[in-house]
């Protein structure tokens, strides 16, 4: 089962984002993890999770897809259980303010489509 969580976040006035807040995103993430877990990503050639920044009409997204359950349990899971309404840029000594977690599950076809199955009370929103 593949796994998607989209977090819609909102930026200080004065913020803005730039080419490296994939690679910032992806540190920040890793802050959420059990470090026995983050090792053993970190020996792995191949990832069981993806992670991206998107920009859409003046919103913006940072989602994360995981592609097994261990996965989703160890990343997402965690994530949500945080409880956390805010991811601290240390870099920039500023923040993303975190407005809403969205939950997706789904599957890949045969003919490598998307199909989407719904989930109960997984859209938090502050």
């Amino acid at each position: 089962m593949i796994y998607k969580l989209i977090i819609e976040f909102t930026l200080d006035k004065k913020q803005k984002i730039d080419y490296n807040i994939g690679s910032v995103l992806q540190g920040i993430m890793m802050t959420f993890l059990d470090r026995d877990y983050g090792d053993e990503l970190h020996k792995q050639s191949l990832r069981p999770y993806s992670q991206y920044f998107e920009s859409e009409s003046g919103k913006y997204y940072w989602i994360i897809n995981t592609l097994t359950e261990e996965a989703k349990e160890k990343i997402i899971d965690k994530i949500l259980i945080s409880n956390r309404r805010s991811l601290d840029l240390i870099y920039r000594k500023s923040k993303l303010n975190i407005e809403k977690f969205d939950l997706i599950k789904g599957i890949i076809t045969k003919d490598y489509e998307w199909n989407i199955i719904p989930l109960k009370g997984v859209s938090i929103s502050f």
